[in-house]
């Protein structure tokens, strides 16, 4: 009888357990994006999941599973990506996400969340021999699953192939050049545009070991993602001391922080500088347009990692023009649950 009765509970594991980290090629980055507790990178990977019009089930059960996780108040994101997600399940077509959908709608969730699961459950059409049940994909495995590939990632891009990527390629060809990158990142741009003013947009940092990275930008025209910029060589590796951001004069960092911004393409250490600097030179008057640059360069960083830091500046500075940027630059952060950058924390590395 107990031969029988564990035969039936493994049978009913193997029939209801999820295999977790099943990602390859771009949706690997998307499942990567997805699992981030990360507002910014969320939402990044769910409007390319719906504009893509992916529909694979591995990455629409996970999206279900964040989705289910955000209504239950364990993770804190915002309203417009929650119903970014919330569309990501209309996409697949499938009834499998009928009851939890439903379920979904009828818990304490914003109106504009219920608008867009309502519309979602309108595009369910196709029937579904198996039920979507919240809880089933362990997001902490997916994690993991993920990091480990990511790891298996290190040193593994021939250099040759780096040049073979050219502005205007799209991610599909940078991923079958290089393989899959070492780390992404989110960064944001912004252009000018007539009536309308200033438009901030999102943008995927593909970024290859000690090769470089690529910066890319989602074209609507060809629903794809495509490198706009390209930054070679090596990643830095002297004396912290030696780096720019670390420079007596503010002009040179200035100019530093200036082409990362204008470029894209700052890494952590250089946003990690900048936060030190935040807090060292925060009342050095000849600092205040630098550290104004500072302040944009961590608004751009697409992470609530700095958040903690420019809230500081803000309700610490004696400079007005520093903490209206500040101010300005917490806003464009998401919210989330990541480790604060704390003072001297780049000291230790």
């Amino acid at each position: 009888m107990k031969q029988i009765l564990l035969i039936s509970c493994m049978a009913l594991f193997i029939l209801f357990a999820k295999p977790v980290g099943a990602f390859e090629g771009e949706h690997r980055i998307y499942a990567d994006l997805l699992t981030s507790k990360n507002s910014a990178q969320i939402k990044v990977a769910a409007k390319s999941i719906y504009n893509k019009k992916i529909r694979t089930r591995a990455l629409t059960d996970l999206a279900a599973e964040v989705l289910a996780q955000i209504v239950d108040r364990k993770f804190h994101i915002d309203e417009d990506t929650t119903a970014w997600v919330a569309k990501v399940i209309g996409v697949s077509k499938s009834q499998r996400y009928t009851s939890f959908l439903e379920l979904a709608k009828a818990s304490d969730i914003s109106r504009k969340v219920k608008k867009h699961i309502s519309n979602s459950l309108d595009d369910l059409t196709q029937p579904s021999g198996t039920t979507f049940v919240k809880g089933r994909v362990d997001l902490a495995e997916v994690i993991k699953t993920l990091n480990e590939q990511k790891k298996q990632q290190l040193n593994a891009v021939v250099p040759d192939n780096f040049k073979k990527v050219a502005i205007g390629s799209t991610i599909n060809h940078v991923i079958k050049t290089l393989g899959m990158p070492t780390d992404y990142a989110i960064t944001f741009g912004s252009r000018r545009q007539p009536w309308v003013g200033t438009i901030h947009y999102s943008m995927l940092n593909l970024i290859f070991a000690d090769q470089g990275s690529f910066i890319l930008h989602y074209v609507a025209k060809s629903t794809n993602w495509i490198v706009k910029s390209i930054k070679p060589g090596a990643q830095f590796a002297g004396d912290l001391a030696s780096h720019p951001m670390m420079s007596s004069s503010p002009q040179m960092m200035r100019s530093y922080i200036k082409t990362l911004v204008k470029q894209s393409n700052a890494t952590q250490l250089d946003r990690d500088i900048a936060a030190e600097r935040l807090y060292t030179d925060l009342h050095n008057e000849e600092f205040i347009d630098t550290l104004s640059w500072a302040c944009r360069l961590l608004g751009l960083s697409g992470t609530d990692r700095y958040r903690s830091t420019l809230s500081y500046v803000s309700q610490n500075s004696r400079f007005r023009k520093l903490e209206k940027y500040a101010r300005k630059t917490l806003k464009q952060l998401p919210a989330g649950s990541s480790e604060q950058y704390k003072q001297g924390d780049v000291l230790k590395k």
